[in-house]
């Protein structure tokens, strides 16, 4: 049978820590829940940021929230395995509990012994909260808790999109009247001028002295 050398330091852990490392292990084969954030903006993050270098350099014309609009969404991750583990070197060296300890020796999450592993399972609002921004423990495993949460700030996004869009609108609308407007104006302007008869009049004539200066206009309007 193929035998294999514990680290020291978790085997002094383990006696101080058997309800942490139960507990944690009775998890494998459920899943924890995590949050995550994205730029709604074509393209994501890249997207946005080519989009307003375009724009700084006048590249482009077109209009860009003055900052990203974010969507929050709930993430599920399967557990397979939950193991103690050293990670660090020489007196940094630290003992916890890794989730889903890969065979790279990376893995999803990692608890040190002294955390309060216990509070995890309350997904708490702030807890959530602070993982929204990319603070705390990206783990819960309440979803129902954490999907509360990251739809209010969902609707949080779409309430600010519901004033953008209402602003725009109202923008639009005010184009849209200006265009029209002028339009009008120009039309009555061209109307006017073909209505108007003017007698032809040789202004050479005139400069010479010979013609007075006044020119006489008349209306089809007003013709009988």
């Amino acid at each position: 049978m193929e035998t294999k050398n514990i680290d020291i330091n978790i085997q002094a852990a383990i006696p101080a820590s058997r309800g942490i490392g139960s507990m944690v292990g009775s998890l494998v084969g459920q899943a924890y829940h995590k949050v995550e954030s994205r730029n709604t903006w074509q393209g994501g993050d890249q997207g946005w940021d080519n989009d307003n270098e375009k724009i700084r350099q006048g590249l482009s014309t077109m209009l860009i929230p003055n900052r990203p609009i974010k969507k929050y969404m709930l993430k599920d991750v399967d557990i397979f395995n939950a193991c103690y583990y050293s990670r660090g070197a020489g007196d940094s060296k630290e003992v916890g509990i890794a989730i889903n300890l890969h065979e790279d020796s990376t893995f999803d999450q990692f608890f040190p012994l002294n955390r309060d592993i216990f509070k995890l399972v309350k997904s708490t609002p702030d807890a959530i909260n602070d993982a929204l921004k990319g603070q705390g423990d990206n783990f819960f495993l309440n979803p129902s808790a954490v999907a509360r949460v990251i739809n209010d700030a969902n609707r949080v996004e779409v309430s600010a999109v519901d004033n953008l869009i209402k602003a725009l609108n109202s923008i639009k609308q005010n184009l849209v009247t200006a265009i029209n407007e002028n339009t009008k104006k120009a039309e009555k302007f061209a109307k006017e001028l073909q209505e108007t008869k003017v007698e032809t009049v040789d202004f050479r004539d005139i400069l010479k002295g010979e013609v007075g200066a006044m020119v006489k206009v008349s209306t089809t309007k007003g013709a009988e």
